[in-house]
């Protein structure tokens, strides 16, 4: 019940930030939407494009945007029937390893439904938005395969938040900058180097899943592959402040979730006080003012102190643990202080990818998640878990600053909820039905090799048309 209650304070923030968002600002940023007279201008961007007419502060001006999701055209009616059928696939299979599923997302967003690259973006992260929101009321009832815990590491989602969440802050700034070509070209850059790490570590799993001699009594050498090695076999007395923390360890942290929430809110609301390019501040700042840059940049110092006081908990926490003799599990990470920064450092990392590429963080995050030998099960869990704020913050900015088709989103974010519980369901009966976990980790790795594929035909597609345009391939201005 308390899953439902915490997706439902999402769902009712969201609509708030919605209307504000949309009533404040429906109109240019970075150059896009572009303004137009005539529909012949807005073919160059697709076939789909029109000259529409907004009303934005009482003012009619016209843009290129497309048509809306019902229209009286056959064509576009059966291309948004492909479109929802390719999406819901690909949203099967990213849910499966807890992955956004953006890399697959926006290249099938231009390729099928014939979005320009400035659309697809936020189309994309309305799709893991609602992913991630059917991820997490499925996983968030799950317990640890090997330990009387809940399933999502908490903790690691509680460091890693923040900074991602600051992250995406820099990316929405730096996707209305830079040119698509070079937005495409960093995705597949960090795709490629993602498929390398993933592949090494799906290798090594699946053959030790697959050796016939691998027994109970060889379980040391499964450990020995996803989780560090540390003794902790200590044998001193207990104490009162151990014994609560490891039963509050059992159950649902609601406090760090409401934590995450607040971060969620103050990032937000920080998207509303800056506004959009042309304006939507609801503080009434006006964009590259000195006030502007005041309200942009005050945020940082929140989350990084923020994130300096949740490391001072772990590390704390994990010296009690030491202290009592806990006895870690499979997956478990030792905080120190070095992994503790350089976790909050590679989190904020993934957050600007997240908006910048439409990636939703995932692609980024679970492979970390991997790398830091958190068992597959709980990186998807986590994964997803922390999916769904990068995601509703990534939406709520795209709003703010005009960039999000509300009608399409709406649709999107519905199949990519459903597309969710399709593929964590077959998932489950594989692993369960065949007992290799590495399943998971296969899941992850397909997805962004598809990414990498899909991407590279769309990147060389645009590029192409672009040159062949004659169209400005630079750096957009901010101001």
């Amino acid at each position: 019940m308390k899953h439902y209650l915490t997706i439902a304070t999402i769902t009712l923030l969201f609509a708030i930030w919605a209307s504000i968002a949309t009533s404040e600002n429906t109109t240019e940023s970075a150059g896009w939407p572009v303004s137009c007279q005539f529909d012949d201008e807005c073919e160059k961007y697709g076939f789909r494009y029109q000259c529409i007419n907004y009303t934005s502060s009482g003012n009619d001006s016209k843009w290129c945007r497309p048509n809306s999701v019902i229209v009286d055209d056959e064509y576009v009616y059966i291309l948004d029937i492909l479109l929802i059928l390719v999406l819901f696939i690909g949203g099967s299979i990213a849910a499966g390893g807890g992955i956004g599923g953006g890399g697959v997302f926006v290249p099938v967003l231009i390729l099928v439904g014939r979005f320009s690259p400035k659309d697809a973006v936020p189309l994309s992260n309305c799709l893991i938005g609602g992913a991630s929101i059917a991820n997490y009321l499925q996983m968030g009832r799950y317990k640890h395969p090997t330990a009387n815990r809940p399933l999502i590491y908490y903790n690691l989602a509680m460091l890693m938040q923040p900074l991602a969440l600051g992250g995406t802050v820099i990316g929405v700034i730096l996707n209305e900058i830079f040119p698509d070509w070079l937005t495409l070209a960093l995705l597949m850059l960090t795709l490629t180097v993602t498929i390398i790490r993933t592949s090494k570590k799906w290798l090594r799993l699946h053959r030790m899943e697959s050796n016939t001699k691998l027994k109970k009594s060889d379980d040391s050498s499964l450990e020995e592959l996803i989780t560090n090695d540390y003794d902790s076999s200590s044998t001193i007395s207990k104490d009162a402040e151990y014994d609560t923390l490891i039963k509050g360890e059992k159950y649902t942290p609601w406090y760090k979730v409401v934590l995450l929430f607040l971060v969620l809110i103050v990032v937000s609301v920080h998207s509303l006080m800056t506004g959009g390019k042309r304006g939507g501040s609801i503080i009434g700042i006006e964009r590259c003012t000195s006030e502007y840059w005041g309200v942009l940049i005050s945020l940082f110092p929140v989350l990084l102190i923020l994130t300096i006081f949740i490391i001072r908990y772990l590390i704390k926490n994990e010296s009690l643990k030491t202290r009592n003799g806990y006895s870690f599990q499979t997956g478990d990470i030792r905080w120190t202080k070095k992994k503790t920064i350089a976790t909050g450092l590679i989190s904020a990392f993934a957050g600007i990818l997240s908006s910048l590429l439409g990636i939703g963080g995932g692609m980024v995050l679970s492979p970390v998640m991997l790398e830091l030998h958190v068992l597959p099960e709980v990186t998807a869990a986590t994964s997803s878990f922390m999916i769904l704020f990068t995601s509703v913050s990534a939406i709520s900015q795209f709003l703010v600053l005009g960039r999000l088709i509300f009608d399409y989103g709406v649709m999107l974010s519905i199949v990519g909820f459903f597309s969710s519980i399709a593929g964590q369901t077959a998932l489950n009966w594989l692993v369960q039905k065949y007992q290799k976990k590495s399943y998971i980790v296969l899941f992850i790795l397909v997805v962004i090799a598809a990414s990498t594929i899909l991407l590279g035909i769309t990147g060389g597609l645009n590029l192409s048309s672009e040159i062949e345009e004659g169209a400005y391939l630079g750096f957009h201005e901010f101001c």
